[in-house]
């Protein structure tokens, strides 16, 4: 069964992203101690893009960016990307089954 807790585990975490043709975008998903929850964070300075009016006021680490959602999974590793996939297309603009920007 999954809890809440706030703190991170340490060993825990996974680097997710695009990886198509010339879209190479990166997040990085913590998992907190004990739990099925995931939390997610974007660095949108690292890319040159503007932060979405959604995540100014999220929470921001100073080397994976700002948080962007979380998830509670107990298959980290298909739905994270799926997730991240997703949010992609809705906040960048990605289209992933085009391999480019939607326009």
């Amino acid at each position: 069964m999954c809890q809440k807790h706030s703190t991170y585990d340490d060993i825990r975490h996974f680097h997710i992203g695009f990886y198509y043709e010339e879209i190479n975008f990166e997040a990085v998903a913590f998992n907190l101690i004990d739990t099925c929850e995931w939390h997610l964070y974007f660095s949108f300075d690292d890319y040159g893009l503007v932060v979405p009016e959604e995540c100014i006021h999220s929470p921001r680490d100073e080397y994976y960016g700002y948080f962007i959602f979380s998830i509670i999974t107990q298959k980290p590793e298909n739905d994270l990307k799926l997730a991240f996939e997703n949010w992609g297309m809705l906040y960048l603009g990605i289209n992933v089954y085009s391999s480019s920007p939607v326009k």
